[in-house]
């Protein structure tokens, strides 16, 4: 009877090691993966901002090469540009968002970019810079000067070149240091862990 009550003891705390052990190893496991899965994120982020700024570039230009714009014709160019540009990204889709915004008769062309501007601001992928690049084109749309039109669009056009090409350069450099920093962390964790 003693050697049994000794026997279940031995087996009790061999379960209890075995569960402590299993729980850091779970913990060291679950620790390790949610910072790889955050650095991956934070370079998500990078590629999206670039794709993002991409995608206004190229509706940009589009706009600029049909640029006879009176109002009417704005919604459909700006329709087209939603279409072509953002089946990746629709959350940022400035072009749709003006259009919808256009159409619905409330505002003028002004307000309406301002307002589509405003609406994927609250996305934080752009940062203040390129949000005022955005917004610094509601002065032109909707204004019957083509010639201003055309200046004005590839102004902006150029001014995206340049955040693009940092955008690209952001995420070489930064993307896959989040993804190292967030693996030392990890390890870092799991060592004061255990």
């Amino acid at each position: 009877s003693r050697y049994y009550k000794r026997y279940i003891l031995n087996c009790e705390v061999d379960m209890l090691v075995q569960a402590y052990y299993l729980f850091k190893f779970t913990g060291a496991a679950l620790t390790a993966v949610s910072s790889v899965m955050f650095g991956y994120k934070l370079r998500k982020r990078l590629q999206i901002r670039r794709e993002v700024l991409s995608a206004y570039k190229a509706g940009f230009e589009f706009l600029e090469s049909k640029i006879v714009l009176d109002e009417l014709v704005l919604e459909e160019c700006m329709k087209e540009c939603g279409l072509r540009f953002f089946d990746k990204n629709p959350e940022y889709n400035i072009f749709s968002g003006f259009k919808d915004i256009l159409s619905a008769g409330k505002q003028t062309a002004e307000e309406s970019w301002v307002l589509a501007v405003e609406s994927v601001s609250s996305n934080d992928i752009l940062n203040d810079d390129e949000l005022q690049l955005l917004s610094g084109l509601s002065t032109t749309l909707g204004n019957s000067d083509i010639k201003h039109h055309s200046e004005h669009i590839k102004d902006v056009v150029q001014k995206l070149n340049v955040l693009i090409d940092e955008a690209e350069l952001k995420l070489k450099k930064d993307g896959s240091l989040y993804i190292k920093m967030s693996i030392a962390a990890a390890a870092v964790i799991i060592l004061l862990l255990w």
